[in-house]
């Protein structure tokens, strides 16, 4: 992830004061989110939120972090309108897919094939590796989701069986 995208971000989470919202407004994973304010929370030295009752605050630190975040993100979106980009792939969203090698080659295919049947403006983006290095694509958000065989060892993870 690069700064940028970890104070737009920042920016959601701050106008939402929710995690969760963010992370639907940018059609992303809650994990996501939170991870990412992580490492901006460690790239800047400082905490940016506290929990509370109804979600998150800003901190004293967080607030001012917020101004520069907002400037910004908001001179990329005025140099991207200038250019032209990213708009042809704004218009199109990408669900990127890991797998182990098994079901990348005996269950993902038909599942990705008929996901892209009932969700055509949707570009599918598959990595094939082994089940450790893909558990490391998730909790990066390289991918965001993924099936493997096996057991999973990250207690970060939320798993459901595929298939018994």
């Amino acid at each position: 992830m690069t700064r940028l995208q970890h104070l737009t971000v920042f920016t959601h989470v701050a106008r939402h004061r929710n995690l969760t919202r963010a992370a639907h407004e940018l059609n992303i994973s809650q994990p996501s989110v939170s991870r990412q304010l992580k490492s901006l929370e460690n790239w800047t030295g400082t905490k940016l939120f506290r929990k509370t009752n109804n979600g998150v605050e800003l901190t004293d630190s967080g607030h001012r972090c917020l101004r520069y975040a907002e400037a910004i993100v908001s001179q990329v979106k005025k140099l991207e309108e200038e250019f032209g980009i990213g708009l042809a792939k704004s218009a199109r969203a990408v669900l990127r897919v890991g797998g182990s090698h098994s079901p990348s080659m005996l269950q993902l295919p038909s599942l990705l094939t008929r996901f892209k049947q009932t969700h055509p403006k949707v570009d599918v983006s598959l990595r094939t590796t082994h089940r450790g290095r893909i558990e490391e694509m998730v909790l990066s958000s390289e991918v965001e989701i993924a099936l493997v065989s096996g057991t999973i060892s990250s207690p970060q993870l939320t798993v459901e069986p595929f298939r018994r």
